[in-house]
């Protein structure tokens, strides 16, 4: 036998093993199995041998010499690479070493001697198939390990039998936390949620344990190791027993997204979340040192929304970009400017001496974005309406501070606009009345104080209910019914929309699932808002799918409106989640439709089913050719792009004969009902329906026979 093999051969095993040991003959013999092997018999013609790739397995016979004193099992176990080739030992207890002292100085496995060649060989080769499975399952690893890095995600694995969790070492480092700092329990991660996301966390993880959603995906705060807080996206997808059903694991990823949360992708400015940070921190200084005073400012640019009807996508990004850059070109190091939603931006100033300094400030920022902007070899100028709020108040929250610069901010644009307006006492006492509403407002949900009432929305062809938009009231214990108008901009501005809107879905979800077993021959739909808070939550797909599967409702009988306007302000956002719903069948709507600011361009990139023309051109069908004329336009660009028209507003039957003769095909208004409870609309749905009028106002009737033409 050959010392050393050709280079092109490897082999499976490399024995080590003087020629007149009993390890030699072994060697012999397994190579008569068909093992392919090389056998080496001195230290330094191993040491030649062995090394990255060269074998799967060293067999190290124990008598093997070596230089004196040295300890050769040790001496090889240290040079080799780690875990190739593997190492096992032929264990001499003849010659003073026994296999459990072999495999204590750092063996991965061993045979005693004398041992059997067949017995030999098929454990060799049990030992190197395990080996080649370990190598697999380390390059696998490696590979996942190397993607999530580039991707910059952290794994987790809970084991929900025995309650623990694997948190690899890039979620640690995610946290800014070395790995001994984290253990194995499901605290080391639902401590470190923000205090205000906790409760909702735990709600949607438990949803998805409960099978009611197809994956767990959850944004929220993890405390960092530096104190403050980061935003993460964690994902996971639980397995479960097949025949029970019950969860046995869940494991999934951990991303960092405080950049995309903090940071305007526009502008590159901080944003809302960023500011009212940077003020809170304001508050807590102003707090130890009562002398440090410092002002917000809310920036408006003026008449915005008429502003993005005159030009392109591309100019209105060019215009706030440019805006942006001004105010940040004015500020010191110290002062933060954001930019909070649509054409709004704040401006935090830092530890200023009097109130004339805010003012001064605001005086050029006015003059700032006064100054004319290059748009395609035109100049557009700009005008501001500017909000100032101070820290002289002793408000705690950084909100309140902000709501005190938004209600200045008000004030100046409804005083005409292109001004400024300092927060004052009259303000003041109109920001406490706003608390109030504000502070009832955030009980009214858990204190059963809302509900939904249906309005009919009619065929037009066949005087039938085709469904209900739902719409929410508001029944406070002491005020009685309050006005949507009034409480709405709250809860739209304070993100009490967001519970409140996704309890109106589930609600009427709820109500129409049940219409529709009663009456399962008419084909009924519900039509429900969405708010612009809706919308930029992340997790409003996973939320209305849950609703659905919750309540039983075919996804084709929910149909969701949003305005043109909310579309405009959120129109990156917006579109994929759009389409989204769309895939899981849910019809969608533009409401308001002709008061917005989209154009044609926009219209048709959005998968929209349904155009509701807005009442302010139906109320004037027969009185004003010129609106009779726009709707007349809306109904056929309706049709043109292969969408159905709802009328809302109709209230005569000289409106409601207009719109039939245009085939306009759905109609909604005073003149067929008012807005009911569930239990007036419900009774109106067996029966085809003809609109009356009493003293009590004008509303639907049964009626057997569908009316004529």
């Amino acid at each position: 036998m050959n010392e050393m093999m050709s280079a092109s051969a490897r082999p499976l095993v490399l024995v080590a093993t003087p020629e007149d040991s009993p390890g030699h003959a072994l060697a012999r013999s397994l190579e008569e199995t068909g093992i392919p092997l090389q056998v080496t018999t001195t230290f330094e013609s191993t040491l030649e041998a062995m090394g990255p790739g060269s074998c799967h397995v060293l067999l190290l016979d124990s008598l093997l010499p070596g230089p004196a004193g040295l300890d050769v099992l040790g001496e090889i176990r240290r040079r080799l690479p780690g875990g190739d080739p593997s190492l096992m030992v032929l264990a001499n207890p003849a010659a003073g070493m026994g296999l459990a002292e072999a495999l204590e100085r750092g063996a991965e496995d061993g045979m005693a001697l004398p041992v059997s060649a067949p017995v030999a060989a098929a454990r060799l080769r049990v030992h190197i198939r395990m080996i080649e499975a370990a190598r697999r399952l380390r390059h696998t690893e490696e590979r996942f390990s190397l993607l999530l890095t580039g991707s910059n995600e952290g794994l987790w694995d809970w084991d929900l039998r025995t309650d623990t969790v694997y948190f690899s070492p890039f979620w640690k480092q995610l946290l800014g936390l070395e790995d001994h700092e984290v253990g194995e329990a499901p605290s080391e991660w639902l401590d470190r949620v923000h205090p205000e996301d906790r409760e909702r966390v735990q709600e949607e993880l438990q949803q998805h344990l409960a099978g009611r959603s197809a994956n767990f995906a959850s944004q929220h705060r993890l405390q960092h190791a530096d104190g403050s807080y980061r935003w993460m996206v964690l994902r996971g997808v639980a397995r479960r027993e097949e025949e029970t059903g019950q969860p046995l694991r869940i494991a999934g990823t951990l991303a960092d997204v405080t950049a995309s949360r903090l940071y305007d992708a526009l502008t590159g400015l901080p944003n809302r979340t960023l500011m009212l940070d940077r003020v809170e921190r304001a508050i807590a200084r102003a707090r130890r040192k009562s002398e440090l005073i410092f002002a917000l400012l809310v920036v408006s640019l003026d008449r915005f929304e008429v502003v993005q009807t005159q030009l392109s996508e591309h100019e209105i990004r060019t215009v706030l970009a440019t805006a942006g850059k001004r105010l940040q070109q004015l500020m010191r190091t110290a002062d933060t400017v954001a930019r909070l939603e649509g054409p709004n931006f704040a401006i935090h100033l830092d530890e200023i001496r009097h109130v004339s300094d805010a003012r001064r400030v605001a005086g050029r920022v006015a003059e700032a974005l006064g100054a004319p902007i290059e748009l395609g070899g035109r100049e557009f100028r700009l005008s501001t309406s500017i909000g100032i709020a101070l820290s002289v108040t002793g408000y705690e929250r950084p909100e309140d501070i902000v709501r005190d610069a938004f209600v200045a901010m008000n004030q100046a644009r409804a005083g005409g606009g292109n001004r400024q307006e300092m927060f004052d006492q009259k303000m003041q006492s109109e920001v406490e009345l706003r608390m109030r509403l504000e502070a009832d407002l955030r009980r009214a949900l858990e204190r059963n104080e809302f509900q939904v009432f249906y309005q009919p929305i009619v065929s037009l062809e066949t005087w039938r209910i085709s469904g209900f938009e739902a719409l929410v009231r508001w029944r406070h214990p002491e005020r009685g019914l309050v006005s949507p108008a009034e409480f709405i901009p709250v809860a739209e501005e304070t993100g009490q929309i967001v519970p409140i809107g996704e309890w109106v879905l589930r609600e009427s979800s709820r109500q129409m699932k049940h219409w529709q077993e009663e009456h399962p021959e008419l084909d009924l739909s519900i039509s429900v808002n969405l708010s612009g808070r809706q919308v930029a939550e992340p997790d409003l797909v996973d939320t209305v799918a849950r609703i659905i599967d919750e309540t039983g409702l075919r996804p084709g009988s929910l149909k969701l409106e949003l305005t043109e306007t909310l579309l405009m302000h959120h129109y990156e956002g917006a579109i994929q989640k759009m389409h989204d719903l769309r895939d899981m069948g849910i019809k969608l709507s533009i409401d308001d439709f002709g008061t917005g600011y989209s154009s044609l361009s926009h219209l048709h990139r959005f998968p929209i089913d349904f155009l509701k023309v807005d009442r302010s051109f139906v109320g004037r069908v027969g009185q004003d050719a010129r609106e009779s004329e726009i709707v007349r336009v809306i109904v056929g660009l309706g049709r043109n792009l292969g969408m159905k028209v709802i009328a809302e507003g109709v209230e005569t039957s000289e409106q409601a004969g207009f719109l039939r003769d245009l085939e306009c095909e759905f109609g909604q208004g005073y003149y067929f009902a008012r807005p009911l409870d569930s239990e007036a609309a419900g009774a109106l749905l067996p029966h085809a329906v003809r609109p009356v009028e009493s003293e009590e106002g004008i509303f639907l009737v049964p009626r057997s026979p569908a009316p004529s033409a």
